[in-house]
C-alpha cells in the first residue's frame, strides 16, 4: 500500500510538471516512466486534477466575465475561452483517435517545437510574424488568438504532441509577451484535458490511489502555474522564451536518446 501510496504522489506530481513544460506528459516519456513507477495507470486521474486546478485558478476571471456578458458586455477573455474549448474539442477527440500511434514521430515533433521556441526567444520579436496585427490588444486576447489556440491545442489532443509546446507556439506568432502567451495557454488547457479523459475512459484503479494523484495533480500544477508566469515576469520575454524552449531542448533529447 505504501508503494502504491508513493506511485500515486509521484505519477501526480510529474504529470502535472510535465504538462506546463514543452514536451508531453504521455508517449515516449511515459513508457519510460512506467519502469520506474505506475505513471500511466494514474494519467485519468492526474489529468482530472490538472483540469480542475486551471479551472479554480481562472474561477473569479471566468465568473466575472460571464455576468458581464450576460449584461450585454463582450468580453474577449471569455470569448477566448469558448472558441478555443470549443475548436479543440471539435479536432482534438477525432485526431486523439487517428493519431495515437505515432510515438516516435511526435518525439522528434516536440524536439523541433522546443528547438522553435528557444529561436523564438533568442531572436525576439522578429520571429513573430503576426505582431502587427495583434498590436491594437496587447493584453487581450483576440479572435485570431482563439483561432490559433484551439486549432494548435486541437492536434495536441493525440496524446503524444507538446500540447504547452503548440499552444506557445501559437500565441507567441502574433507577438504576445511571455506572461501572456502562459496565461492564455493555461486558459484553455481544460478543454485538452477533456479530450484526453474522454479519449482515455474511466479510470479502474485503486479509489484512494486515484485520490491521491489526483489532489497532488491539482496542488503541484498550481503551483508550477504560478512559478512560470512569475518567471516570465521576471525575466523577460526573450530570456524566458530561450530558457523554456531550452528545457524543452533537454526533455526531448533526453528521450530521444
Amino acid at each position: 500500500m505504501l508503494q502504491g501510496i508513493a506511485e500515486a504522489l509521484l505519477s501526480g506530481i510529474l504529470a502535472a510538471l510535465l504538462s506546463w513544460l514543452p514536451t508531453s506528459p504521455e508517449g515516449t516519456l511515459a513508457s519510460h516512466l512506467d519502469k520506474l513507477i505506475s505513471y500511466t495507470a494514474f494519467l485519468v486521474p492526474s489529468y482530472a486534477g490538472i483540469m480542475f486546478s486551471v479551472l479554480y485558478r481562472y474561477r473569479e476571471r471566468l465568473s466575472k466575465e460571464s455576468l458581464m456578458a450576460i449584461r450585454g458586455v463582450q468580453e474577449s477573455e471569455l470569448q477566448y475561452f469558448i472558441l478555443g474549448f470549443f475548436l479543440t474539442l471539435l479536432m482534438g477527440f477525432p485526431l486523439a483517435r487517428l493519431l495515437n500511434d505515432d510515438g516516435e514521430v511526435f518525439d522528434v515533433f516536440n524536439l523541433i517545437l522546443a528547438v522553435i521556441i528557444t529561436l523564438f526567444g533568442l531572436t525576439w520579436p522578429r520571429l513573430a510574424i503576426m505582431r502587427r496585427t495583434e498590436s491594437k490588444i496587447p493584453t487581450r486576447p483576440s479572435f485570431l488568438d482563439a483561432v490559433l489556440g484551439g486549432l494548435f491545442q486541437g492536434f495536441s489532443c493525440s496524446g503524444e504532441a507538446s500540447r504547452t509546446g503548440l499552444v506557445t507556439l501559437a500565441l507567441l506568432l502574433p507577438g504576445h509577451k511571455s506572461e501572456n502567451v502562459l496565461e492564455w495557454g493555461f486558459l484553455i488547457a481544460p478543454a485538452y484535458h477533456l479530450t484526453r479523459l474522454l479519449y482515455l475512459g474511466a479510470y479502474s484503479g485503486n479509489t484512494l490511489l486515484g485520490f491521491i494523484s489526483a489532489v497532488t495533480a491539482f496542488f503541484v500544477s498550481l503551483v508550477v502555474m504560478e512559478a512560470l508566469v512569475r518567471t516570465a515576469h521576471r525575466l523577460g520575454t526573450e530570456k524566458f522564451l530561450t530558457l523554456f524552449g531550452l528545457i524543452g531542448l533537454l526533455l526531448n533529447l533526453g528521450v530521444l536518446i
